[in-house]
């Protein structure tokens, strides 16, 4: 057997061990953590943040069947928070307040 052989081998067994919940929720973690950095001010790419937000959003339910529910709720409580920063992120807070020009009164629609 070459070495290359012994090596795919062996790579093999490896892979026939892994469990694929086990490895959805490992890729879950490491998309939420690169979410959470492309969302940083300093590290900001919404593009990249967005893309592995939308891709923890997809292996839930594939993960559904198989976390608890402390897990799910945990998973959720991730989602939103990430989701919610990226709202965030996306619409500076200046934007989000009425503008000082549209006095309470006018952004009540009462003139």
């Amino acid at each position: 057997m070459t070495e290359d052989e012994s090596r795919d081998e062996q790579i093999a067994k490896e892979f026939a061990q892994i469990r694929v919940d086990e490895l959805l929720v490992n890729t879950t973690t490491m998309l939420a953590s690169i979410a959470a950095i492309r969302l940083a001010e300093e590290e900001r790419d919404l593009e990249q943040a967005k893309l592995a937000i939308d891709a923890i959003k997809a292996l839930q339910r594939p993960l559904q069947n198989f976390l608890d529910d402390d897990l799910k709720g945990q998973l959720n409580g991730l989602l939103a928070s990430l989701q919610m920063a990226y709202v965030n992120a996306v619409v500076p807070a200046s934007a989000q307040e009425p503008s000082a020009e549209n006095g309470p009164e006018e952004a009540d629609g009462a003139a």
